[in-house]
């Protein structure tokens, strides 16, 4: 929800990927596939900061017993895609 000098970032280890946090973005993911299996390739974790200070918020939606009444699509082990950092 800020920018940081340095640090902060959020990885996710087992994709080798690191979301930057940058002013005014937000990260968005699914950890489970469309099956309804959890996507342990979500795993993640906060780097520290080491300069400047982070200011972040968590919005957790669930869809429990929604999910197989709206299912989007997507074949069983696919995973959802979005953009990161792009302006």
């Amino acid at each position: 929800m800020n920018d940081v000098d340095q640090g902060g970032g959020t990885a996710f280890t087992s994709l080798g990927i690191s979301v930057k946090p940058v002013k005014g973005s937000a990260v968005l993911w699914f950890n489970f596939y469309a099956d309804g299996r959890e996507d342990f390739m979500t795993y993640h974790g906060g780097c520290p900061v080491m300069f400047g200070a982070k200011w972040a918020a968590n919005k957790w939606i669930r869809y429990g017993s929604q999910f197989l009444n709206l299912k989007c699509g997507l074949k069983p082990k696919d995973r959802v895609r979005f953009a990161v950092n792009k302006g």
